[in-house]
């Protein structure tokens, strides 16, 4: 019979004599790294979202309703984000003001993402994963509440700041969160087509509100209704994630003494505060993150792609109604269709695009939305366009959640919650940097000029997807 070695300590003590695992038990011992992801040795590095050992982890109730929740966080974005874009023209004539000026909604909306960007490692020591979720949808229900009073100018501009962040705030830790669970490629897909679900439906509300009442602002009293259960549902479903500290102060649970000299004193291992140590730990992964060469290439190709995306479905009913000569009544509803086509490929296409290899199937995927960008922009008719408009929505709807899905696999997975964030701001910075621009250029040269701005950054996307490091491919 084999024998086991024993730690030897002193009785005094009260700690219990613990055998030592043998060499062989300890090959077997799997470590537990971040929520919802198993770790062991043997596990294949290729796709960290695969189940190790080719064993398959169901989800949890938890899991769940987590899941359920990150996926009304990306429909409430898309509603936000899409929501827009048919309110323009009846903005330029509440406010009386031209597309140059309406733009500028653009610029707080970025200023929110990058305060959010920043912040956000530190939030994410702080508050927890269920904090920072919390925040994030307080902060898009308080700016639906101010637009929904049709303020002056400047403070409904001021509220797209508020959205960017919570959006920020919400978008990283939402796409982390799901990242880690098993099959996630798949998972990425449903909860990324809830942002398509979102931008669907938000041009039916905001074109049936505006179009058939004297209040346009009234589109912002049905969103609220909707920012409602996503601040509810965060809540619930991450509570035990949360760790702000007017919450701590209610815990309960009993504390053991070296826990009770730490929170006491301030001081981890004798040596230093735990506030300082937090600083540094955030200081650390958020430099970690901007060293990465991956991180800035993707932050490039996140920079142009939403940029492209962002000012074609934003400028697209402005464009049918002052080049195509579309009825405003009518061309509200055409981006139904581009959001449509990016929900469905959202759900049917991420199978199809893990097992052929995420970079060569996305590229296929833009090139297929550069030749119906030029049927968009060469062929003057409304139904065309529509179509057009339609099968780019298709085609370029996986995208996103497969750049997220490669960046779990380039980045170390200790840094992908602050590397995400931070790809995020700087691809925001695109999306709202190149909407601003088209409606400065619009306002001087006409909104015709959308088609080869929107040409342009989509291609020029496809080539940074290009040069991306390798990823291995995983038929399974």
């Amino acid at each position: 019979m084999a024998t086991q070695a024993v730690t030897h300590t002193q009785a005094d003590d009260g700690i219990e004599l613990a055998p030592i695992p043998s060499s062989s038990s300890r090959k077997s011992i799997t470590s537990i790294d971040r929520p919802g992801r198993t770790l062991s040795g043997d596990s294949s590095p290729s796709d960290p979202s695969d189940p190790p050992n080719g064993t398959s982890r169901k989800l949890s109730r938890l899991d769940t309703a987590r899941l359920v929740s990150a996926l009304l966080c990306f429909i409430t974005a898309g509603i936000n984000d899409a929501t827009l874009g048919p309110l323009i023209p009846y903005l330029q004539k509440h406010y009386a003001i031209g597309p140059g000026l309406v733009a500028i909604v653009y610029i707080p909306s970025f200023l929110g993402w990058c305060i959010a960007g920043v912040l956000q490692t530190h939030l994410f020591h702080y508050a927890g994963q269920g904090g920072v979720l919390l925040i994030g949808a307080i902060l898009q229900l308080a700016s639906n509440i101010i637009r929904a009073c049709a303020p002056v100018y400047g403070l409904f501009a001021f509220s797209f700041f508020l959205a960017g962040a919570g959006i920020a705030l919400q978008d990283s830790q939402a796409n982390s969160y799901v990242a880690e669970l098993p099959h996630a490629h798949n998972w990425l897909g449903v909860i990324h087509s809830g942002y398509g679900l979102g931008c669907l439906v938000a041009p039916l509300i905001a074109t049936s509100v505006a179009s058939n009442t004297p209040h346009w602002n009234f589109t912002y009293l049905v969103i609220i209704a909707l920012n409602l259960p996503n601040v509810a549902l965060v809540g619930l479903c991450f509570r035990d994630s949360i760790s702000l500290p007017f919450l701590r102060k209610k815990a309960t649970q009993p504390i053991a003494q070296s826990t009770l000299t730490q929170c006491t004193t301030g001081v981890a291992d004798g040596t230093q505060p735990l506030t300082e140590s937090k600083n540094k730990k955030a200081n650390s992964l958020l430099l970690a993150a901007l060293k990465d060469r991956a991180v800035w290439q993707l932050s490039l190709f996140y920079f142009l792609h939403l940029g492209g995306t962002i000012s074609l479905s934003g400028w697209v009913v402005e464009f049918l109604v002052e080049v195509r000569k579309g009825d405003l009544t009518q061309m509200g509803y055409v981006p139904v269709g581009f959001n449509a086509g990016l929900t469905l490929s959202r759900l049917l296409l991420p199978p199809l695009t893990h097992r052929w290899g995420e970079k060569l199937m996305v590229s296929i995927y833009m090139a297929i939305s550069t030749v119906f960008l030029l049927v968009f922009w060469l062929v003057p008719n409304i139904v065309a366009n529509a179509v057009a408009l339609s099968i780019i929505g298709f085609f370029l709807g996986p995208v996103f959640a497969t750049g997220v899905s490669v960046a779990t696999k380039l980045i170390a997975k200790e840094r992908v919650s602050g590397s995400l964030a931070l790809i995020f701001v700087l691809g925001q910075a695109g999306g709202s940097l190149f909407p601003f621009l088209t409606g400065v250029i619009a306002g001087r040269a006409g909104v015709a000029v959308l088609q080869p701005i929107a040409l342009g950054l989509i291609v020029a996307s496809g080539v940074v997807w290009v040069m991306l490091p390798k990823v291995e491919v995983k038929r399974d």
